[in-house]
């Protein structure tokens, strides 16, 4: 069962439907944690790494998805940079915002700054949020840190 809702989820995934495929991955992490079914999911490799990081952002499977990410990064392959983790990357433009969102400007200054009307600001902003799957400015920030976006 959990390889199926493993299953699931990366076809979720290849279709661009995240909060399906978070579903399914939260539903085999439940039925595969009390098992302790590590293999399972680092088999899956890369796909699923961003699944599981995803799911770590989001607080999902109780701390599971942070343990079996570390058990990815012990695996012989090295670690992919926590960007590459994104299922979306952010944008050039969409980091440009992120980096001036993080420098304390409101979305009046960011308009100014980078000649964008409010309302595409905004679309940025909402963009930004759902890609890190943030709910603020601060998460996004602390997501951005997290992978090293602003260096």
């Amino acid at each position: 069962m959990v390889e199926l809702r493993l299953l699931q989820a990366l076809v979720f995934q290849a279709q661009k439907e995240l909060a399906q495929a978070l579903a399914a991955l939260e539903k085999a992490l439940v039925l595969g944690r009390p098992a302790g079914l590590v293999r399972t999911f680092l088999d899956e490799g890369e796909p699923l790494a961003k699944l599981l990081y995803q799911a770590k952002v989001r607080q999902l499977g109780a701390g599971y998805p942070a343990e079996l990410l570390s058990g990815m990064d012990q695996t012989s392959r090295p670690a992919p940079p926590p960007a590459q983790l994104l299922i979306e990357p952010l944008t050039l433009r969409e980091i440009e915002v992120l980096r001036l969102i993080e420098a304390g400007c409101s979305n009046q200054d960011i308009a100014a700054r980078l000649v964008l009307s409010l309302p595409t600001v905004k679309r940025h902003i909402s963009n930004i949020y759902n890609k890190l799957g943030a709910a603020n400015r601060a998460q996004a920030i602390a997501r951005g840190r997290e992978l090293k976006l602003f260096e």
